[in-house]
């Protein structure tokens, strides 16, 4: 007997959940939908249903684990017309082996790769012996943040086995299999790093993919996000540095900001400021001072950082951290 979740997308769980078995193809549509997207599920004759599902939402974004038998599924324009459910969803292939096809693109994972794919444009998967894919799905408004023209990278392979695609892959993975043990408080600062990850990891892949003229104002952008990512902890990272590392102007570089709401300064300072949240709120106040986690984030003053912090969050840092690991203020440094 199947243990079904309620198809509803717009009611998500914001806890773990135990895993759920699925023998009837009707009951793991509904299951697939709430967590990922409507697909038509498509079975061989010769193959009884048996998969499972786990999920858990961090922050903004919702993770499933899907195993199966081989089948076939497919979003067709009756699922988009039905709903409204504007998302990206990123796929890891942990085992089998899975093609992706949409609009005029299809690529072939094998476990350990991953690919990005909309959610408002039809898409096929076909999948070879049993299967079990990680499944990020990504609210379209918070994802454009951080990619800017995520629909260029859809359908293309991320290589799993190097590089920013292995450390996204080794996240996922954990980021899972830890869901017990990470406190809900801290689920928005996982999502943050899984967004930075995916927006590194999918700039690599614009770098290799065929550029349309039209396209080259989001080709560059992304090129710029990825080296601030890699390189934000620098404190010699500026616009300066940025453009000569490019091969852009300084002038060229601005402009490309100008429509993404941060100039390329305020993006620097936003990314390093939240990292440094993110690890007051993860290392041991006795280990790392607060000073040493503002150094280390690539901000030169202790004054500066202090007001920069406190504008961003409404707190100080040492109150934040207070709050947020329930120790108390006379243990921070």
């Amino acid at each position: 007997m199947s243990e079904v979740l309620p198809a509803s997308s717009s009611q998500r769980p914001s806890s773990a959940i135990d895993e759920f078995f699925f023998d009837e193809v009707d009951a793991w549509e509904a299951a697939v939908e709430r967590s990922c997207a409507p697909l038509r599920i498509t079975l061989q004759p010769e193959h009884r249903l048996k998969a499972t599902l786990i999920e858990q939402m961090f922050g903004e974004l919702y993770l499933s684990r899907v195993t199966s038998v081989s089948c076939q599924c497919a979003h067709d324009r009756a699922h988009i017309r039905q709903g409204t459910d504007d998302a990206f969803l990123y796929s890891l292939q942990l085992r089998g082996e899975g093609r992706l096809t949409q609009s005029d693109r299809s690529v072939v994972l094998q476990p350990g790769d991953g690919a990005l794919y909309d959610c408002t444009q039809p898409f096929r998967w076909e999948f070879r012996g049993d299967l079990q894919q990680l499944v990020v799905r990504l609210p379209r408004d918070s994802f454009n943040r951080y990619v800017k023209g995520a629909e260029k990278c859809t359908a293309l392979r991320v290589d799993g086995s190097r590089g920013v695609g292995r450390l996204l892959t080794g996240h996922l993975r954990s980021l899972l299999d830890e869901r017990h043990a990470i406190q809900p408080a801290t689920f928005r600062f996982m999502a943050g790093s899984t967004l930075d990850l995916l927006g590194g990891a999918l700039s690599e892949l614009s770098d290799r993919a065929p550029i349309a003229a039209s396209n080259l104002q989001t080709y560059h952008l992304n090129r710029a996000y990825a080296y601030i990512t890699e390189h934000i902890r620098q404190p010699e990272l500026c616009p300066e540095a940025i453009a000569n590392a490019l091969g852009i102007s300084v002038r060229y570089l601005h402009q490309l900001f100008q429509g993404t709401g941060a100039t390329v300064a305020r993006h620097i300072q936003e990314m390093r400021l939240d990292g440094c949240a993110r690890d007051l709120t993860s290392l041991p106040a006795n280990t790392y001072s607060i000073s040493y986690l503002a150094y280390s984030w690539g901000f030169e003053n202790a004054a500066h950082f202090s007001r920069a912090f406190r504008n961003r969050f409404q707190l100080t840092a040492r109150d934040y951290r207070a709050l947020h690991t329930k120790q108390p203020s006379s243990a921070l440094r």
